[in-house]
């Protein structure tokens, strides 16, 4: 758990990946922001671990994008809008057809 400011962050687990410093020097940048470490470690990952985990996370995404897709276009407003749109084309076209027959 991270502490900030006197109020507490719930975060369990922060990844850094491809860090450009040594654990020391994340440690020291948190403390300089108020931020307490209650654990540092550095983990060494393989890249097909690391791909595996990039497609999980990707995955979790794609679903979460889909699901707001969804809850878009599936809505009271676009219904009026499709029928609104396609009535002003049903009766432009009953408009530009009037030739008196």
């Amino acid at each position: 758990m991270l502490m900030s400011n006197s109020r507490s962050l719930q975060i369990q687990r922060l990844v850094i990946y491809h860090p450009r410093h040594r654990p020391e020097f994340y440690s020291k940048l948190a403390a300089e922001h108020q931020i307490y470490i209650s654990s540092l470690r550095t983990l060494e990952m393989k890249l097909e671990d690391y791909y595996i985990e990039f497609e999980r996370r990707a995955k979790i995404m794609r679903n979460y994008i889909k699901s707001e897709f969804y809850r878009l276009f599936h809505s009271k407003m676009i219904y009026l809008f499709t029928f609104v749109l396609s009535l002003s084309g049903l009766l432009i076209n009953i408009l530009l057809c009037d030739d008196g027959v």
